[in-house]
């Protein structure tokens, strides 16, 4: 067996792997506030309009919050892993929304002013 030119073709191939995970990074577009605020729609009837005024005092504040943990959520939602008192409304809500929705949702969100 030839050694060298094994090392030779492992090390090409973890460059070449690093390459594509810098690439894929750097393509990956930023979230679109405004395309989050026109979805926030979605949600202002349950988490009032500036997101921290819900209609119940059981939904909670979402603004401010953590864009990845919004995500996280609303994903979850989406496949059915997260349940709960709420679940079948927040699916039925997160259903309507793309990848690129949810990420753009999450941005807005995060974003929002939760001080009160």
């Amino acid at each position: 067996m030839r050694k060298p030119e094994l090392r030779k073709v492992n090390v090409a191939a973890v460059i070449l792997g690093a390459a594509i995970m810098v690439v894929g990074t750097s393509l990956a577009a930023d979230p679109d506030v405004d395309a989050g605020r026109a979805k926030f729609a979605l949600c202002a009837g349950c988490h009032g309009g500036d997101g921290r005024s819900g209609a119940l005092p059981e939904y909670p504040k979402i603004a401010g919050q953590n864009a990845k943990y919004l995500v996280n959520a609303l994903k979850a939602y989406k496949s059915g892993r997260r349940t709960g008192t709420y679940a079948a409304l927040m699916a039925a809500t997160a259903n309507n929304l793309s990848d690129a929705d949810i990420e753009n949702l999450a941005a807005y969100l995060a974003g929002l002013d939760d001080s009160k």
